[in-house]
């Protein structure tokens, strides 16, 4: 059911009102009670692009409230609701009225200063997680909750699905033009905001219960983690808090931590094949892989980070086989060994003469970074070096990620393993457990804020919250952020340290470098039928890991067996074609199908945008995937943000448009250039073959 505002009145309101009790949260000082309704808001806007500007403007709004869904054209009406459902419950700092939007950002550029803004938080400048209006109405960005765009909220949550394609955003489009919508065009402007409402429904019944409402999907699981912990400690006569605070590092040292030591997955096609159509390969991937390491691994740091005054070579390697370690180190004349090239030139703390891979160091006369333990095998498997000198050292005892964080990731685990078994991997609860399981990893390197965002509605600017207290906001934390850079580091060595045994197989036989492309978690390869069975002894001990620890822990194997295993994702991959890092295309055989499929993923441009560009010029994508590559505007789905902070008018089908502040989304073209350092390597690579070098 819908009702234009102009046809509202506020016995409509209570009319469609759940009529439930206000929901209590929090404890002390810090109790919220929310009004028990299910509200979600979108606008709608036109734009118009000339040469000399952009503008945008909303022409029409909709808000669902419960079952009904009220639509308007004008700011003035939209707040008029807000007035009106800010009297009817008597909304105040303590008792609010929550309304869900898709991708606040957007809506907030539009409508704030139409707003009160009485609080805020941003994870980023014009990145809303909540705005405050009047104090009592609270608004929330559900994708920073549900993850994913709106189509996938309501693909796993919700019985309304989002439609697509029926709205033309290409036509110029005034406040009248809102009424004259087609069924469809206006059914479309209704499913968004009905899609949120449900969501809420669900958000509230899932949620609530637990004396929480999160703001992020990591959110969900922290509260649960630190309830735990909490209780783990207790048991042993400890609390939580003081624990960790003893052992987080220092503000300093997290600082230098997050910036050199932390690394994320490995990404990395070798030099050597780049830009070259190879044929016949394959493509396998690790099942789960951080939550694998999570499970599996017993070699976290679990207790403080000490100084170690010896900074001999000797001492650091006997340091290596008991303990884990953070270390500085100066590599003099580095080089790889083989076709990876290992470091990020962005964890480079210093450097000298190198030379760049795709942005990894292929040689240097020097280079300093920071290092675990891990790490540093890694160094030992893919570069050599003439000289090393350790600057500064670091060791924590070694053992297993906590019971109490372990416990609840398998508790979603087992929950999602089984919904799949029986086929239920389409429901809700699946949906919720895949989330919970995957933010396990997200939640252990979330970054501390030191500078929270707020937005001045007197001003209109983004300002800095300088509140921030280190040891305040240590003791607030359930883990520790070692672990996340642990995660990433194990993770990272299972993967390489496969791609350094297949290497070394390969080399023996006289077949060259197989291993074409990494990404994190997978590995194409070439000849994997002659050397599946080093993936297949990995999985072998791997999977006596798994069934010891289901023994010691409880856990069903059945559940928990495959977990950070190997999988054949791509057994047959007719042609493979890399221009660097997240920039591949590939035709793979889909057996389950039986037939034959052209994939591409490219940094920068829309997962299918290549393809079709292909299909529709009658173009090969193996030509086309080259450096200099360009889409045209109208095939990239890619958009640039172009944001109007003041106000500005138009004429649109003979009525003034008139807004404060607004966005444009403006298609843009799409060109693919390789690096310049990568150009200047292959240009290197080649003057010497011309001179014979190599």
């Amino acid at each position: 059911m819908y009702k234009w505002f102009n046809d509202l009145t506020s016995a409509d309101i209570m009319a469609h009102s759940n009529k439930l009790a206000a929901i209590r949260l929090g404890v002390g000082s810090n109790i919220k009670y929310y009004q028990h309704e299910y509200c979600g808001f979108d606008i709608e806007t036109t734009q118009l692009i000339t040469p000399d500007y952009a503008h945008a403007y909303m022409y029409i709004w909709s808000f669902t409230y419960n079952d009904l869904t009220i639509l308007g054209s004008y700011w003035e009406e939209f707040i008029e609701l807000l007035d009106m459902l800010q009297n009817i419950f008597d909304l105040n700092h303590k008792h609010r009225l929550l309304i869900f939007i898709a991708n606040m950002g957007f809506e907030f550029q539009f409508m704030r200063k139409w707003l009160n803004v009485t609080d805020s938080f941003f994870v980023d400048e014009r990145k809303p997680l909540y705005i405050i209006h009047n104090e009592g109405i609270e608004f929330r960005d559900a994708l920073q909750i549900s993850g994913g765009n709106l189509a996938t909220l309501a693909k796993n949550y919700t019985k309304t699905q989002k439609m697509v394609g029926d709205l033309d955003y290409n036509v110029l489009r005034n406040h009248s033009d809102a009424r004259k919508l087609t069924s469809k065009e206006l059914q479309y402007v209704l499913n968004d905001t009905i899609i949120l409402s449900e969501y809420m429904k669900y958000y509230f019944r899932t949620f609530a219960p637990m004396g929480f409402l999160p703001l992020t999907k990591t959110g969900i699981l922290r509260k649960r983690v630190q309830k735990a912990g909490k209780e783990a400690f207790k048991k042993i006569g400890s609390r939580m808090s003081n624990v960790i605070s003893m052992l987080h590092p220092k503000q300093e040292l997290y600082e230098l931590m997050m910036k050199w030591l932390f690394r994320g997955g490995y990404v990395h096609g070798t030099n050597e094949t780049a830009g070259v159509v190879l044929a016949n390969m394959a493509g396998v991937d690790v099942t789960s892989m951080y939550p694998g390491t999570m499970f599996t691994y017993d070699g976290f740091p679990m207790g403080k980070f000490f100084r170690d005054k010896d900074l001999s070579i000797a001492h650091y390697e006997e340091l290596n086989e008991e303990f884990c370690t953070m270390a500085v180190i100066d590599f003099y004349d580095i080089d790889v060994t083989g076709a990876h090239s290992l470091e990020s030139l962005n964890k480079v703390i210093e450097k000298e003469n190198a030379h760049i891979d795709n942005g990894r160091i292929i040689d240097a006369k020097r280079v300093r970074v920071f290092l675990t333990n891990l790490d540093y095998d890694l160094y030992k498997k893919f570069y050599k070096w003439s000289k090393m000198e350790i600057r500064h050292l670091w060791k924590a005892n070694r053992g297993r990620l906590p019971r109490y964080l372990l416990d609840i990731l398998y508790e979603y685990y087992d929950k999602k393993a089984t919904l799949k078994r029986q086929g239920l991997n389409n429901t809700t609860d699946y949906a919720l457990s895949k989330e919970m399981v995957n933010s396990g990893y997200g939640l252990t390197v979330t970054r501390m804020r030191q500078n929270t965002i707020i937005y001045n509605n007197i001003t209109d600017e983004y300002e800095l919250d300088n509140s921030f207290v280190f040891s305040k906001e240590v003791s607030k934390q359930a883990l520790l952020p070692q672990w996340g850079i642990w995660i990433t580091a194990k993770s990272r060595h299972n993967l390489l340290s496969m791609v350094y045994n297949l290497e070394k197989a390969a080399e023996k036989n006289g077949d060259g470098s197989i291993c074409v492309y990494e990404d994190t978690d997978s590995i194409k390869i070439k000849y994997y039928w002659k050397y599946h069975h080093i993936i297949d002894e990995y999985n072998k001990q791997h999977d006596a890991i798994i069934r010891k620890l289901c023994d010691d822990f409880g856990y069903s194997y059945k559940s928990m067996c495959g977990l950070g295993s190997y999988d054949l994702e791509y057994p047959y991959i007719k042609r493979f074609k890399h221009n660097g890092a997240k920039r591949y295309a590939m035709k793979y055989y889909d057996f389950k199908k039986k037939e034959y499929k052209t994939t591409s993923t490219i940094s920068g441009l829309k997962k299918g945008a290549l393809l079709k560009y292909c299909t529709r010029t009658h173009q090969s994508v193996w030509e086309v995937f080259e450096d200099g590559m360009n889409i045209p505007v109208e095939e990239t789905g890619k958009l640039a943000s172009i944001y109007n902070d003041e106000g500005h008018s138009d004429i649109i089908n003979g009525e003034l448009m008139e807004e404060q502040s607004s966005i444009c989304l403006v298609p843009i073209e799409f060109t693919m250039s390789i690096d310049a350092n990568y150009k200047l390597y292959f240009d290197e690579i080649e003057k010497r073959l011309k001179q014979n070098i190599l």
